[in-house]
């Protein structure tokens, strides 16, 4: 398991330099851009810490200050340029689930209102003890949206029960899975079964580096790690129509 998530550690933010002109030496450079560039900030969920300079050129220093980029900077995840520091705090608590190149179909998920337009993506360890208030909550509150449930292992020792959940209840459907997790009726499971889905889901968060139950994502691609304090305040805020 420790191999899959190391190999699922996610590029994401890509450093394009330019070339360095002929009468300039890089320290030079360095210096010259430091010197107009904003207050040092660590890069989500890495090392290396970023300054930004005069119209937009980024500076990275890798966690061996040895190594250090000087350019553009780009979120690969959202497909844009980041020129500032207040955009990448706002790109930080943005997840366009829709845009990254991973499979995010596949898992192991149930669904809550089908019909519905806008979608609220929920990761949620079915083994966590605010699991069953969380899944009462958002099924009993927020009918208005079609509530996606990725259920996933947020902690190394409910990775093997999760894999046992996956074999028990591969054929249930939505309806009663949210019901098992609320009550937390879990039954015994087969001895083995294709777990494709369930480390399908264990990858997908450990790719977006997701270690928190519950962590949603909004219609509108908004984060929050662990429930809001007003949930459907949070909802109505971030919804499709409300981000207009």
């Amino acid at each position: 398991m420790t191999l899959i998530r190391t190999l699922l550690i996610p590029l994401w933010l890509l450093i394009v330099t330019p070339a360095s002109t002929a009468s300039e030496t890089a320290n030079e450079q360095i210096k010259a851009a430091i010197k107009v560039a904003s207050k040092p900030k660590k890069l989500l969920h890495s090392n290396a810490v970023i300054v930004f300079g005069n119209a937009g050129e980024a500076v990275v220093v890798s966690d061996n200050p040895r190594w250090v980029v000087k350019g553009q900077l780009f979120d690969m995840w959202s497909n844009v340029e980041v020129k500032s520091e207040l955009q990448l705090a706002q790109l930080e608590q943005k997840l366009p689930l829709d845009k990254i190149s991973v499979n995010t179909t596949d898992v192991f998920d149930f669904v809550v209102n089908p019909s519905k337009p806008q979608t609220v993506t929920v990761f949620i360890d079915p083994f966590h003890p605010d699991t069953p208030n969380t899944v009462s909550v958002l099924s009993r509150f927020a009918t208005d949206y079609r509530l996606r449930f990725i259920l996933t292992p947020m902690t190394p020792e409910n990775v093997k029960p999760f894999l046992a959940l996956n074999c028990a209840e591969l054929n249930t459907d939505s309806q009663a899975l949210m019901t098992k997790l609320i009550n937390k009726e879990f039954r015994e499971s087969p001895t083995k079964c294709d777990q494709a889905r369930a480390m399908n889901s264990y990858g997908l968060s450990g790719f977006l580096q997701i270690t928190q139950s519950p962590t949603l994502v909004a219609p509108n691609d908004e984060l929050s790690v662990g429930m809001p304090n007003q949930v459907m305040k949070w909802l109505a805020t971030n919804s499709k129509q409300g981000a207009q």
